[in-house]
């Protein structure tokens, strides 16, 4: 265990979970954290690998996200949920990013087979947008490619 926590009063008369630690991560007070570990890369439109890239796995059938950087290759190493749907990107200088690769993990560790791709950020006033049909529903994903439905 890298660190501990112990439920204790505090001064307010309130409870809280303190303690000392070695690393700031997912700290879960009932069960152990399970994760697998992806790996992947991220390049740029001209097949280059992309350094210092954020990559964001976000959680769509359960509530969290974990993020990593890229190496001085492009390359990259994400825990995240196993037995899950998530979306995957990538973000770089703060004026690239890649679209999300929706996903399904399964019990073990994975390697993608490609690179996340990251391009200029086209930004909201050319975000096409279409509406269509009578369902009532819309799902718009703009810049940082979470969606909200409506």
């Amino acid at each position: 265990m890298v660190g501990e926590a112990v439920l204790k009063r505090t001064a307010d008369g309130k409870w809280a979970y303190t303690g000392s630690v070695g690393h700031f991560s997912t700290w879960n007070a009932d069960v152990l954290y399970e994760s697998i570990t992806m790996k992947g890369c991220v390049q740029d439109q001209n097949g280059q690998p992309v350094r210092n890239a954020e990559v964001t796995a976000r959680g769509k059938d359960y509530v969290g996200s974990s993020k990593a950087t890229t190496d001085v290759d492009g390359r990259f190493e994400i825990k995240v949920r196993p037995d899950s749907e998530l979306a995957l990107s990538a973000a770089a200088d703060g004026t690239l990013y890649s679209d999300a690769r929706m996903m399904r993990t399964e019990g073990a560790d994975l390697s993608l087979g490609r690179c996340l791709v990251v391009a200029g950020d086209q930004g909201i006033r050319d975000f096409p947008m279409q509406i269509k049909g009578t369902t009532r529903s819309l799902e718009i994903c703009v810049r940082d490619h979470e969606c909200e439905v409506a």
